[in-house]
């Protein structure tokens, strides 16, 4: 639970019941006592509370974000056909392609093990913070946009995928 007074996270057993003017019964914060409180969801890697919309397929912003490595950026590229607007129109900043054959793919999938390698070599991570901008551009804001939404959604399937796997 979360108060929307005072800014406090409690669980639903320290909630307190107040009458209310009318007698109904008042959920109450245990801090404050106003009875503005919010539910809360509790995200699957870190296991911190967060408010109504912090929290999108089971995972925080943060924890997304953290959880984008190179392989993990390549998979959601790849799977949702978006190698060559990353690679062409994000990386090199050619402009957004109308079409791709598989043997551009192919060029384009050695060019971005390419990147990682040189980010790897150089200690660099330039090109990990491009693939981590490309798939929750919401970031820097601290929000979940549309694109935020599928990559979360795409990144449950993915860890679902392979937690039955195993």
């Amino acid at each position: 639970m979360y108060c929307n007074n005072c800014g406090t996270f409690f669980s639903e057993y320290e909630v307190v019941e107040k009458k209310g003017e009318l007698g109904e019964t008042l959920m109450c914060c245990p801090i404050c006592g106003v009875d503005d409180i919010s539910e809360t969801e509790t995200c699957q890697m870190c296991e911190k509370e967060f408010t109504d919309g912090e929290v999108v397929e089971g995972y925080c912003l943060s924890c997304l974000w953290n959880a984008i490595d190179y392989s993990i950026a390549l998979d959601y590229i790849k799977s949702e056909g978006y190698l060559a607007e990353f690679m062409i129109g994000e990386w090199f900043g050619g402009g957004k392609l109308e079409h791709s054959s598989p043997e551009l793919d192919r060029h384009l999938e050695e060019t971005f093990k390419r990147m990682v390698a040189d980010d790897k070599l150089l200690r660099k991570t330039e090109f990990l913070a491009a693939c981590r901008l490309f798939c929750l551009p919401g970031w820097p804001r601290h929000e979940f946009g549309i694109e935020g939404q599928m990559f979360a959604e795409w990144y449950k399937d993915y860890t679902d995928k392979k937690k039955t796997k195993l």
